[in-house]
This record gives structure tokens, C-alpha cells and sequence, in this order.
């Protein structure tokens, strides 16, 4: 009931290996609920986004051990409902992923994203202030089917029913899905800001757009919002919530609070998956200390390898998207007459930092008719955001290189660009 507070208790689980690293738990709380401060949230929770503005959802991150095969954890997350609230069902999101810097890889990611809900079973008893009655509602155009990793515009759609045009400003607070995040390569609607930002796709980005007054009685304000689809999202369709409200001091009263909230979202529908190659290049990349490029079009020449040596490559253009679980690695190239010779492929930024590891494997001297082609290990799936491939050589003995159409890296099953 309005003003009534309580646990939400969220249940981990985990149907299949051992998970091997922590977890993440983030929980978008919905309108109307707040965490209750006078309880203590679990030791393993923080905030990632606090407001104590009921009308703006507040985020929280649980951060705990992964749990075994077959194995369930409880989280109580105490929680507060505002004496406004109205009566209705209201409802916030919980995703649950390997932590970033855990070694396990997720491999169904559409249980991980659960609808949690909050029954308030009456209408709040707060009366309404006297003051300039307006009715508002929130709706949206048909919701954009975007492509993963392919940009995308959901317009929102405010509405004043009357009886009397607004006069003051009108507030639309709203989270986008999981697995999308504000465009920010395009610009956004006049009067628009991030209340938080936070590009990591599971989770939400909370927004608020404010717009002058007057709104017409029988007026509309379209809001288009720019939005784009992240690596590993999950197909079908992805929603979050938003709500349109007077401003707190404006003179504008509403008159009933029933069609303000508006769940909202996209559909995403994925690209076919494809291989990727990449060229060996003598030729460096700006900003990786040194790396040597490989890209989707062969270069002719050759590398000369001297004793235990190290070389790399990192990949232009960076990907944008998902290899698919089942991908796999190979790099190819003519015969190599060299001893214990240790491939390693990782991903990184664009300048070469924050390198993740991703596979390895070590070569002997053995007979090699023309072509050599080494597979190197890697678990699967792995989503990459504007992040490059970066594959390392290392030699006991000096080698010759041979590069061109025959001198590749290739992964399997890959969604996104290139």
C-alpha cells in the first residue's frame, strides 16, 4: 500500500557449471519504490544510482561469489513505497551477469533479465493540491526494431487531456532497457540531460526532459531519443519505464496520476552471423605502442622474426558486436620453419589498453605441406564494444613471416561490424 515498506527478495540461480568468478546483480528498483533507508542493504549491494525522488528509479549493484550448479541465493533488498504511489502494479528490472572481471561467459543471456514487480493494492490517500488542473498522459510511437549495434529512434509522446494548458514545466523521467544505451552520436531533444549515465549494457540509463509551458489542452510534445542496440543484447523485445509530471513548484496540478507511467522499449532483432578475417600488416596502429595492424584487406611482404621475439597485431576497424557461443579461432599461415612458437589472442581498447585475455596456444616444429593453420582456444560468447582483437607472436627461433591473402586471423560466427 501507499507509504508501506518491506523486503524484495531477489533469487540468484544458476542451471549451469560452476560459476568460477563473482557475480552481478543489478537491480533498477520501479517508480514509486525507493530503497528504505532506515534498513540496511546487504553487505555485498551499493548503489550505482541514488534519488530519493519517487519518481525517478534508483539502481542498485550486488557484487557475490557465483553460485554453483543448481544452487539459489537470496537477496533481501529493503524497500520503501511512496504515499503518492497509485494503486496498480509498478515494476523495475533485475539482470544478472558475470562480473567484468570474471572469467565466465554467460551463455543464455535472455533468463538474465527478470521483471520484478510491486503490487499496491489502493490509491494513495495524499489529497491533491489546489492549483491549476492539467491532465497528462505518456504514450509512444510503435516500438523501433533496431538491429544490434545499429542505432535506432523511440519517441516519446506527451499529451495534456486538459481542461487547461499547462503553465508551468512538465517533467518526463525515464530508464532505458538494458542492453541499450543513449546514442551519443546523435543529438537528443532541447531540454534533455542524463540523470546518470552508465554505458556497461546491463544497466539502465536514467534521463529526464523537461518542456516549457504552455502545452495546449489537446496538445502534443513529441521527445524522439536516440538510442542504440549494445553488443550481447538479447532478441525480442526489451522494455523499461518512464513517467510525464508536472514539476515540483509548478502551478499545474494533475488531476489523475493513472496513465502517466508508460512502459516503453525497442525490439531487437539480430544480424546473421558471418566471419571476420584479418590481415597481417608490417605497417603500425596509432596508439598501441608499437602493434603492427591487421585488417580486412591483404598486404603483400614479409616479416623477418628474430630470436625470441615478440610481435602484434591489433585489428582495424575495432568490433562492434558478439561472437556467437560455437565461434572459434584460427590463425593461418604458409609454413613457419620455427620452433616453440606461442600464438595469444586478447581483446583491448583502442589504444591498446585494458587487455582481456581470450586464448593461447604454443606450436612445435612439425611437418607443414604449404599451409599451417593453428586454432587457439577461446570460450565463447564474447561481446565487444568498440574493442580490438589484438594477436601476439612470440618465438624461440628467428622466423621468416611470409604476409598477404595467405597471413590471416579469422573468428567464426560473428555478429556486428565489420
Amino acid at each position: 500500500m501507499p507509504g508501506g515498506a518491506g523486503s524484495q527478495v531477489l533469487t540468484l540461480g544458476n542451471t549451469g557449471a560452476n560459476a568460477t568468478g563473482a557475480v552481478q546483480v543489478i537491480y533498477t528498483l520501479p517508480l514509486f519504490v525507493n530503497v528504505d533507508r532506515s534498513q540496511p542493504l546487504p553487505g555485498v549491494c551499493t548503489f550505482l544510482f541514488e534519488d530519493q525522488d519517487f519518481t525517478v528509479q534508483e539502481i542498485i549493484r550486488c557484487v557475490m561469489p557465483g553460485p554453483g550448479r543448481d544452487q539459489s541465493v537470496p537477496i533481501a533488498i529493503p524497500v520503501i513505497v511512496s504515499s503518492e504511489a497509485s494503486r496498480g502494479v509498478k515494476t523495475g528490472r533485475v539482470v544478472v551477469m558475470p562480473a567484468a572481471d570474471s572469467a565466465d561467459a554467460e551463455q543464455f543471456v535472455p533468463d538474465n533479465v527478470v521483471v520484478v514487480a510491486v503490487r499496491i493494492v489502493r490509491n494513495s490517500s495524499v489529497p491533491l493540491p489546489a492549483g491549476h488542473p492539467v491532465d497528462l498522459y505518456l504514450t509512444a510511437d510503435t516500438l523501433p526494431n533496431l538491429l544490434t549495434n545499429r542505432p535506432g529512434i523511440e519517441t516519446l509522446i506527451v499529451t495534456n487531456k486538459g481542461p487547461n494548458a499547462t503553465q508551468g514545466v512538465t517533467r518526463v523521467t525515464f530508464a532505458t532497457p538494458v542492453f541499450v544505451n543513449i546514442d551519443r552520436a546523435r543529438p537528443w531533444p532541447a531540454g534533455c540531460r542524463f540523470l546518470y549515465e552508465n554505458t556497461d549494457p546491463a544497466v539502465s540509463e536514467m534521463v529526464e526532459c523537461l518542456i516549457d509551458a504552455p502545452i495546449p489542452a489537446g496538445g502534443q510534445v513529441r521527445l524522439p531519443i536516440p538510442l542504440r542496440v549494445t553488443a550481447g543484447a538479447p532478441t525480442g523485445t526489451i522494455s523499461a519505464m518512464a513517467l510525464v509530471r508536472r514539476l515540483p513548484g509548478s502551478p499545474d496540478v494533475e488531476q489523475a496520476m493513472v496513465d502517466n507511467t508508460l512502459r516503453h522499449g525497442v525490439v531487437v532483432s539480430a544480424l546473421p552471423t558471418h566471419p571476420v578475417r584479418f590481415y597481417l600488416h608490417t605497417t603500425d596502429i596509432t596508439g598501441t605502442a608499437g602493434g603492427f595492424t591487421m585488417t580486412p584487406t591483404p598486404a603483400p611482404g614479409a616479416l623477418s622474426v628474430n630470436l625470441l621475439s615478440t610481435l602484434r597485431w591489433f585489428s582495424a576497424p575495432a568490433l562492434v558486436g558478439t561472437f556467437d557461443p560455437g565461434a572459434h579461432f584460427r590463425v593461418v599461415t604458409p609454413c613457419l620453419l620455427g620452433a616453440g612458437v606461442t600464438y595469444t589472442l586478447s581483446n583491448t581498447g583502442l589504444n591498446g589498453d585494458g587487455e582481456q585475455p581470450l586464448g593461447q596456444r604454443t606450436t612445435l616444429l612439425s611437418l607443414c605441406l604449404g599451409q599451417q593453420v593453428v586454432t587457439i582456444p577461446v570460450l565463447t560468447p564474447i561481446s565487444l564494444e568498440n574493442r580490438r582483437l589484438k594477436l601476439t607472436l612470440k618465438t624461440l627461433l628467428g622466423l621468416k613471416i611470409p604476409l598477404g591473402a595467405n597471413t590471416y586471423l579469422e573468428g567464426t560466427m560473428f555478429r556486428g561490424t565489420p
